[in-house]
Formats: C-alpha cells, structure tokens, sequence
C-alpha cells in the first residue's frame, strides 16, 4: 500500500476531535468560563539503533582483553546503551509507520551513537499497532514495535534496535515453550550468528497444526528482566591440544609468540561468555572427554586445593553446578583449561584476573583426555538443566572431534521431551557435523561449524547475545504436547520459516 504522508496538524485533529465535540458550524461546545486546552498531548519515542559487529572483530577484541588481563567487557565506545557485540547505527532515517503503512510523521534521524528522539502529537494508546521504521544505507530495514520505545517521564529510554547487513540473512533458533501460551525463540543474522534486537511483532505469523495463533505481546529477555539457565559442554578430548592456524594457514599466537591451541581459545571464549552474562543468569559447565564431569560442589570437593602457602584450601560451589557468580564461573573455566598455573604442567596462560579464589595449586592429575563421549555429554547436560532455576534453560554443545552417536533417535527424542533445544558448535574440519546439525534442527536449536577455529570467542559472545535478546511472544491460543509449531518471518522482502513439535 503506498505510504500517506500526514502533517502534525492533521493528525492532532483527528486525535482529538472525539474529545472536542465540534458541531457542523465548528462552534465549540466548551462551556461557558471553559478555556480549551490550546496543547494537544503528545508522545515521544526514543532508544539506539545498532547494527552487528563481525565476528572476527569481536575475536580480535576478546584476545587483546585477555593479553592483558581484563576481568570486564571494555568499553569500545563512549555509546552507553550499545550492547557489547554491536556498533552504533549512526544517521539513519526514522519515521513512526502505522499499521496500514501511514507515517504519522517527519523523519528524525540517529545520532553518531545511534540514539534518536521523535514526538508525534497524540496519546501513546493512539499508536499500539504502530512501527518504528529505520533506514540506512548498507543495512536491511529496521521494524520495531514503537510501543517498546515510548519515553516515560521517570527516566530516558535504553531500549535497543537492531538491523542486519545487506547481503546477511535471518535465521530463527531456540523455538521452545516457556508455558501453555508464550513460546520462547531467537532471530539471528547469518553473518555475525548475533541477535537481531526488537523485530515488530507484525513481522511474525505462528501457526498451530496449521491454524494461525496470533501473538498479542512481544518482548525481549532483558526487557522482562527474565533470568536464564545455561548449560555449556566444553570438549576436553586430546586432540583439543592441537595448534591452531587461520584460514590462511599462519598460526594465531598469543602476546608471548607462543601458538595457541583449541583448549586455551575455547577456555578463553568461556571466559568471554561469562564476561558478558547477565547478573541473574546462572551456568553450568560440563567438560567431557572419555569422562563426563559436571563441574560441581561433588566434583570439586574430590580435590585437594593449596593456596600460595601450601594450604589446604576449599571452592564454594552449588551442588547442582549452577553459578550465578561469575569469579565462580572464571574458576570453573580455569579449571578446564589445563594450561594455567593451578595444574602446574604446560602453563600457558595466567590465573584468570576476574576471580577471586586463592586456589594457587591443585594437588591431582588433571581428569580429562583421550577419546571424545559427546553423546553421554548432551544426556548429562540435559539432566542437568533439570536443576536449573532460570526462567529460560537453554543447552550448548562444542567439539572438536569426530564423535558420532549410538542413538541419535533416542537422544533426540529426550531434548524434545523436555523441550530443550540444543544448540551446538563444531570446531576444526575434523569435526563430524552430520550428527550435530540434525539433532539441532529436529530440537530447534541452532548450529555453526567454525573452520576457522580463532573465531570462536566471537561465537561465543554472538551466542551470549541470544541468550539476552532471546524473544518471548505470548499467544492468543494455548499450545499443548504435540503442537506443530510453526514460525514464519517476514521482513525486507525475505520470508524465513522454522518448524517444531512440542512433546
């Protein structure tokens, strides 16, 4: 439909013409003594638009904070609402769009942090259907619902927009149902694998066995404040000491010209993931090789602890391996890594600057090697998520390794059961993907097979983004076991489905 143009002035009379009560000779019905209000109400929306960082420029940044010892994210901008993994998307046009394709006003633009301000005459309840529109050369165009950007009187909008580049697709993951109406899902973009941030609930249609089931709220994690579970499994097999070289075949050192390996850049990409979690987000880690060991307060109390004076020392840690705490999760990480001071043998790295233990050494073999239980290690990653306390649980897999599973069918059906997508990360060429890639697309989670293994601290962080940015859309119908879910985005012209059945 081809876009009306209404001017301020016009678009205020008709907002108000139902409280003014004008007769057909346009003499007022205000009563005698009564001065009509001369300013008509208005309302202002506000927030930053950001586009996706690349992955590589994200790695890149990950190994420069951990040569020198960064314990938080740095700050890459004087941008304080733009989250970390995004660049501010600077001089875009915006109009406010209403449902039928009328702009209800000028355009305004984004500043050089991404930020915007528009007022448009009219009660807020007059634009609850209605879009905020973006445009900006190089990048996709950007819907958002305008509802989420509404400035309040109390404090300034920190609502965040995201667009994707030109030439990237959408791609959605993580289709899960939270409770009998609200389905939990992730829109990322092809290239950076980081979520696309605020998608106008019009750009959505969810069919149920075929029927349309129309959303009536759609919000984002970090709007509703909702709290996440994650359970990562690190691969600890033999062949995560192998070196690693970029695509170009040269080696990718650290400060020290030393080459790196798969287990310090997979420890060094959990320890971006933790950097980056949400306060109230709790994880688990679960490094596997031949074993399976959930990192817990079991498993850690089976080991002897020193601390510089030779001391026995002890780890506070929960029974169910869940931490909140992120020194505590920095230690979990340190401990899978078995090139830091604490094990004693091959240091290659230092004590992670972020926690807070005075664990200096362990006084045991490190416990893991040898061959790669993948399988065994998603079974006990699902059970764990049975202790977890998140509103949202959410299952990552990674290897390096040529593992393949006894029973696919079987552990497909479990992560189904419960309703836990799994999504996993195979790194190197070695790795088999074929197992991989079907048991995240029949659970709805999402895969990415990094060759180029340097890169992957810069999926982990893209992986944090879904997490944070994960959608929540409540529906109009309810959904039970054995629903076909069934998503269909449509934006900028490009139609994207993804389709499950709940157990």
């Amino acid at each position: 439909m081809k876009k009306e143009l209404f001017s301020l002035t016009v678009l205020a009379a008709a907002l108000l013409s139902g409280c003014n009560n004008s007769n057909s000779s346009g003499e007022s019905k205000t009563g005698p003594g009564q001065t009509p209000d001369p300013t008509p109400a208005k309302t202002t929306f506000s927030g930053t638009l950001v586009t996706p960082e690349p992955v590589q420029a994200t790695t890149q940044k990950a190994l420069f904070r951990a040569t020198r010892g960064f314990t938080t994210q740095a700050t890459d901008t004087p941008c304080p609402n733009v989250p970390t993994g995004y660049y501010p998307l600077s001089n875009a046009s915006i109009s406010l769009v209403a449902n039928n394709d009328a702009v209800f006003s000028e355009t305004t633009t984004t500043d050089t942090c991404g930020q915007f301000s528009l007022e448009v005459e009219g009660e807020n309840t007059a634009f609850e259907n209605s879009k905020l529109v973006a445009t900006s050369d190089n990048f996709k165009t950007l819907e958002a619902n305008a509802q989420n950007f509404v400035q309040t009187a109390d404090k300034p909008n920190d609502t965040v927009a995201s667009t994707i580049a030109k030439n990237a697709s959408y791609v959605i993951s993580g289709i899960q149902k939270i409770d009998d109406d609200t389905l939990a899902f992730s829109i990322t973009d092809s290239q950076s694998g980081k979520a696309v941030i605020q998608v106008a609930k019009s750009a959505f249609q969810i069919l149920v066995n075929a029927n349309e089931n129309p959303i009536v709220s759609l919000n984002t994690a970090d709007q509703l404040q909702v709290s996440n579970s994650i359970v990562m499994t690190l691969d600890a097999s033999g062949s995560m000491s192998g070196k690693v070289y970029d695509e170009q075949g040269d080696p990718v050192t650290d400060s020290n010209n030393v080459i790196y390996n798969r287990f310090r850049l997979t420890a060094l990409a959990a320890h971006q993931f933790m950097m980056e979690k949400n306060a109230e987000d709790e994880v688990a880690v679960i490094p596997f090789s031949l074993y399976v060991n959930p990192i817990n307060k079991t498993f850690l109390d089976g080991y002897n602890f020193q601390d510089e004076n030779g001391l026995k020392t002890t780890i506070n840690y929960s029974d169910s391996g869940f931490m909140k705490d992120k020194a505590a999760l920095h230690f979990a990480i340190d401990f899978y890594n078995m090139h830091v001071p604490m094990w004693e043998e091959r240091v290659l790295d230092t004590k992670h600057a972020g926690r807070t233990d005075n664990v200096h050494t362990i006084v045991e073999d490190y416990p893991w090697g040898g061959g790669t239980e993948l399988e065994d290690s998603i079974h006990v990653a699902l059970d764990t998520t049975k202790q977890a306390t998140g509103d949202v649980n959410s299952v990552f897999v990674m290897t390096d390794g040529d593992a393949r599973f006894n029973d696919l069918d079987g552990l497909i059906t479990k992560a189904k059961s419960m309703n836990l997508p799994v999504h996993s990360i195979a790194i190197s060429n070695d790795a088999y993907t074929q197992d991989l890639m079907q048991i995240s697309e029949q659970t709805g989670g999402s895969f990415k097979h990094i060759t180029d293994v340097q890169n992957i601290a810069g999926v982990y962080s893209a992986l944090q983004t879904t997490v944070k940015f994960n959608y929540l859309a409540d529906l109009t119908l309810p959904v039970k076991s054995q629903d076909v879910i069934k998503m269909i985005l449509t934006l900028n012209g490009e139609v994207v489905e993804r389709e499950v059945t709940l157990n």
